[in-house]
């Protein structure tokens, strides 16, 4: 409102429209950021399908994920697949991330494991650990 009253542009709709063709599968994704939680994903990986209706219907993204995969090799590669697509469709609704701020840092480690991984989607390296500190 703030903006709209200072005259200035309102923001460009994040959305994106992706479609992934490789030998192993089909897709097409239609991704909306500031959606109103409207999902439907139907790739044929039945329990990956349910993990990511839940992921975007939480996250109040209006998101459809459609296609198919080599059901011969099992789910493994529409898994992998759709993944791609999703944050390729992020990337672009994401577009110039104006507005995108840090907020905050997190590690996972696996039990049994040492890798560990950091991403953030405003495309900058992570900050710098404290002396003393190992990443």
């Amino acid at each position: 409102l703030l903006a709209a009253l200072a005259g200035e542009p309102p923001p460009a709709a994040r959305r994106a429209r992706h479609v992934r063709a490789t030998a192993e599968t089909s897709l097409r994704v239609r991704l909306g950021l500031d959606g109103a939680s409207r999902v439907r994903v139907a790739t044929g990986a039945g329990l990956y399908d349910h993990l990511l209706e839940q992921l975007a219907f939480h996250a109040g993204l209006d998101l459809v994920l459609e296609g198919s995969g080599d059901g011969e090799t099992g789910p493994h590669h529409t898994a992998e697949d759709s993944a791609i697509s999703l944050g390729e469709a992020l990337d672009l609704a994401l577009a110039d991330r104006r507005g995108i701020a840090r907020y905050g840092t997190a590690r996972c480690k696996g039990v049994g494991s040492s890798p560990e991984g950091l991403r953030t989607a405003v495309r900058r390296p992570p900050r710098p650990s404290p002396p003393g500190q190992r990443r």
